[in-house]
């Protein structure tokens, strides 16, 4: 979300807002998740204090929700104020939680939730009694106990037609009501803010209404839903102008089972209403879109000096107590509980290692996915965990550790050709100008430390490479050079003149990326203890990384692999390898 103070922070240019103020763009991704979705607010809260914008939001269930109020300009105190309860996105409108799914709507899933919760345990004991009267002959008993179970379960069953004819209990169009107010206030606001005429603002506020083209207070939004009628992921945004946003969002929220599906009116054009399509929960197809801002994240790019990366940040929702070391045995009902969120609200989290730039952030929560009636002492709980976690991860991930990379690399560049330069005498005062690349594998190797079947090396911080295109390279495991030090676990010097007699398994784009001008390049493996050094190269463990430093000027021919230069680069390069350990933690 835009959260300059002024109209004219940003232009646009094309499709693509450009920011012109001192916060950094970002695109961000908000994980469904149900009640715990107040955790993103806190989030929302800790990358505003840290000044980052967010130019594009998407979301799914819970997380479009929190998208669609941050894309229309909320800011994150009118969302949600930890310092007055009066002051929230709901109570601001004489609403609550509960009213805005619908009061009467939840008061029946409480009792519901009691009831069925309840029944299993008489039906056991009515049924257990049967068969124990049954077997010690008092047969009259027995028959009057199963006719008492005829009976209870006939009630629970007439209970259950209601519910499984209506096919949930919540009305997603309610929520869809409650919401389209809210941004209608707002986007009527922000486009007199901007000084834009609002006499064309419908009431009900579709994606074109929200363009940051038109007023760039506004960010790009994104919803995902599942197209239940057409089996297929829905993805609602600026290419869709005229469905309503609302719509979007109460389809993407309609849990199966909880809420009725949704219909979208907006979506169906001339489709009659016995024809239409019906939406659920966004959570079954995508419930992380962390996909979603390709075009957009390449677009802003191209309107970055140096083509400079923006970052897409994923908000992930979890379990304030959940952890990677094994458990109890679970109880069957909390088991199949797990189950089933984890089906709805689980993370794709194999999708999140084919996006570049991606930074997860888990947000630990202790409130439950459909504890909408939690108090305001628990949301606040909820909100200022949230927001410092968010606030300490999103400091590290995206200040902190890039200035530690920055400052790391260029003092190692800075030595190495001081080492260079004073064993090297016939060089003279020729600046070698080097280049620092750390290449890691394209998948991380295990926990367990051992090795790991890698295809490709890519690039994932630089030094020195501003001007270049090869600071986004990526290397397939056959190439010479850095993926020889990643096999060998030892230095490997490359030159173009020593690799020429190898086949190329670059691809034509991949070789258009290669600076033309590097004449040789020093890989040097990354251990996290520089003891390693110690033990043979076939004792070694696997690599963190590699580094290739290179240069314009060959100087291969001035040393040998085993000569003192190459050990006191190696020595020079420790720092790299505890600064990698330390970020690992």
């Amino acid at each position: 979300m835009p959260v300059g103070s002024q109209p004219d922070d940003r232009k646009v240019e094309g499709d693509v807002p450009t920011v012109h103020s001192d916060k950094r763009p970002v695109f961000a991704i908000f994980e469904g998740g149900g009640a715990k979705g107040i955790a993103h607010v806190g989030a929302y809260a800790a990358a505003d204090d840290l000044k980052f914008e967010f130019i594009g939001v998407a979301g799914a269930s819970a997380g479009a929700i929190v998208a669609a109020l941050i894309a229309v300009g909320f800011k994150p105190n009118k969302i949600f104020n930890p310092e007055d309860r009066k002051e929230n996105i709901f109570s601001s409108n004489n609403l609550t939680a509960m009213q805005a799914i619908g009061a009467t709507a939840w008061r029946e899933f409480q009792r519901l939730r009691r009831y069925w919760l309840k029944i299993w345990i008489p039906l056991i004991l009515v049924f257990a009694g049967a068969l124990a009267f049954r077997f010690v002959g008092w047969t009259l008993t027995a028959r009057a106990l199963g006719i008492l179970l005829i009976f209870m379960i006939a009630a629970s069953l007439i209970r259950a037609r209601s519910f499984w004819t209506k096919k949930g209990i919540f009305d997603p169009s309610h929520f869809a009501m409650i919401l389209n107010k809210l941004l209608y206030d707002k986007v009527l606001e922000m486009y007199a803010e901007v000084g834009k005429p609002i006499d064309h603002i419908p009431t009900k506020i579709r994606f074109c209404d929200i363009d940051p083209q038109i007023v760039p207070l506004f960010c790009r939004l994104k919803i995902v839903a599942t197209d239940i009628s057409g089996q297929q992921l829905r993805l609602f945004d600026h290419r869709t102008p005229d469905v309503v946003v609302a719509e979007a969002v109460a389809a993407s929220i309609a849990i199966p089972g909880l809420f009725k599906p949704a219909g979208m009116p907006s979506a169906s054009g001339s489709v009659s209403a016995t024809c239409a399509r019906h939406y659920a929960d966004g959570g079954l197809v995508s419930n992380l879109p962390v996909w979603c801002f390709s075009e957009e994240k390449a677009a802003a790019e191209r309107r970055q000096p140096n083509s400079k990366a923006v970052p897409i940040v994923a908000f992930t929702l979890s379990e304030a107590d959940a952890t990677d070391a094994p458990t109890a045995p679970l109880p069957s009902v909390r088991y199949f509980r797990q189950v089933i969120q984890s089906a709805i609200f689980g993370g794709q989290t194999v999708v999140q290692e084919f996006v570049p730039d991606l930074f997860a952030i888990p947000l630990p929560s202790e409130l439950g996915v459909l504890a909408f009636d939690a108090t305001w002492e628990q949301a606040k709980a909820a909100y200022d965990r949230a927001k410092h976690e968010a606030s300490l991860r999103l400091r590290q991930r995206l200040v902190v550790e890039p200035q530690e990379w920055s400052r790391v690399l260029l003092t190692v560049c800075q030595e190495i050709d001081k080492i260079i330069v004073s064993e090297v005498p016939l060089l003279g005062a020729v600046d070698l100008k080097w280049r620092a690349a750390v290449f890691e594998p394209s998948r991380r190797a295990s926990k367990s430390g051992l090795d790991t079947f890698v295809t490709a090396y890519k690039v994932t911080r630089s030094h020195n490479m501003e001007g270049d295109t090869d600071d986004r390279l990526t290397l397939d495991a056959e190439c010479p050079g850095v993926p020889q030090a990643f096999k060998q676990r030892a230095t490997v010097l490359w030159s173009p003149v020593a690799a020429t007699g190898q086949a190329s398994v670059m691809t034509k784009y991949e070789r258009a990326l290669v600076r033309r001008s590097v004449k040789c390049a020093i890989c040097v493996p990354i251990f996290s203890t520089d003891d390693q050094w110690n033990l043979p190269s076939a004792s070694r463990n696997q690599p963190l990384a590699v580094v290739a430093f290179d240069t314009d000027v060959d100087i291969i021919g001035h040393f040998q692999e085993e000569s003192a230069i190459v050990n006191a680069i190696i020595d020079s390069t420790v720092r790299i390898g505890a600064l990698m350990t330390e970020l690992r933690r």
